[in-house]
């Protein structure tokens, strides 16, 4: 298996090797996962609405929604055997655009970078625009997620 992972699932298992050295994936990660989505869905939204130029708003939802993917990558591998099978082409779906708003938002971070380096290059209606897009993304990552955890019982835990 770990020869089919992209470049994307490799650093995410490295970076969550790195948390939790024991390769168990039953951690404190995933069951965060819900909480911290909740705060990537906000932020970018009112972050686009009152200050979507500002470079350390950006810095934070791109932390924001790198933490979220990560802790959504872990809990994908806690309950991996428990996804039913109808479930299993939303949940790529969800963690393929998870991925593009990750990759969306660190290059509009790097191009907010070079602006300010530079202040050669003006980006900022680019900018705008593609972080509306990521923003309709994010919209519907939470559909898809939301979907998953109601429809299917995906990650749900009975005690």
């Amino acid at each position: 298996m770990e020869e089919s992972l992209n470049i994307f699932d490799r650093a995410t298992r490295y970076i969550l090797d790195l948390v939790d050295s024991s390769n168990s994936y039953d951690s404190i990660i995933s069951s965060i996962h819900p909480y911290i989505s909740y705060i990537a869905i906000a932020l970018p939204i009112f972050l686009l609405i009152y200050h979507a130029d500002d470079i350390k708003n950006i810095f934070a939802s791109t932390i924001v929604l790198i933490l979220t993917y990560i802790t959504g990558y872990d809990a994908f591998l806690k309950y991996a055997q428990t996804i039913p099978s109808e479930a299993n082409n939303m949940l790529a779906t969800h963690k393929f655009l998870a991925l593009i708003v990750v990759l969306i938002y660190m290059i509009v971070l790097l191009l907010k970078i070079l602006n300010t380096l530079t202040k050669k290059l003006s980006c900022e209606k680019f900018c705008s625009i593609v972080l509306s897009f990521a923003v309709l993304l994010i919209l519907i990552i939470t559909y898809y997620g939301t979907s998953m955890v109601f429809d299917y019982g995906v990650g749900v835990v009975v005690r």
